[in-house]
């Protein structure tokens, strides 16, 4: 909800997750001046990574490539866009962000966690999801099983098409045996021509954020796919 007193336009929010009430005063000379965008379904000082679980695992042959497309949680991030300088007020989704441990209780990173079907071609995306494509390169001579994809989310890009529909950035699951591979960022969307969205950054609390923004780009996926 937005309320003008004075110079001043007042942003508040009751619902969503993480929970309000949130209320901002915004110096804004215009309400074009704030922009509403997909951002990423996660709460950074908990985890930067997104786990996907395949609800019907995927086999891969050995010495084979193979492009899927799975579904991914997004929330509504607000930002307020003035004089040619972004900054994110506030970011919600519409319920509570679950989360899982990937690999074992003293080594394992936590993760958003998000069940998924899997799809051959691009699906339609439904509310408060995106769609993002995976493209899995298996080097191994074995056949492989894909249960788990996980991105370092928090520093992969969002698109939007003229529809208003989230696009998540591409990435690459490189297989180097059966239980062992590399998820990797691509800085591509899905579909080819999309625009980007805001990023994020700005406004988060990034805990893990490297010097000067340095984009995390991969994780290793150690303890099985």
């Amino acid at each position: 909800m937005l309320a003008n007193k004075g110079p001043l336009i007042y942003y508040r929010r009751t619902g969503g997750f993480p929970e309000g009430p949130v209320e901002k005063a915004l110096g804004l000379s215009s309400l074009d001046d704030l922009v509403i965008c997909p951002v990423h379904s996660v709460q950074p000082e908990v985890s930067t990574y997104l786990l996907l679980r395949l609800r019907t695992p995927f086999i891969i042959p050995p010495r084979s490539t193979a492009t899927i497309y799975l579904k991914a949680p997004v929330a509504a991030g607000v930002y307020v866009t003035a004089n040619g300088e972004q900054r994110l007020v506030d970011y919600f989704g519409p319920s509570v962000f679950k989360y899982a441990l990937y690999g074992p209780p003293a080594v394992g990173q936590v993760c958003r966690f998000y069940i998924t079907d899997i799809f051959s071609e691009v699906p339609e995306a439904g509310p408060w999801e995106a769609v993002t494509k995976v493209v899995v390169e298996n080097t191994s001579d074995n056949y492989v099983e894909i249960r788990n994809v996980i991105y370092p989310i928090v520093y992969a890009q969002f698109y939007i098409d003229n529809m208003g529909n989230a696009y998540l950035e591409t990435s690459k699951l490189s297989i180097t045996s059966s239980n062992v591979g590399v998820v990797e960022l691509r800085n591509e969307p899905p579909i080819s021509g999309l625009p980007t969205c805001l990023k994020t950054e700005g406004g988060l609390p990034l805990p893990f954020l490297k010097p000067a923004g340095e984009k995390i780009a991969k994780f290793l996926m150690e303890f099985g796919l």
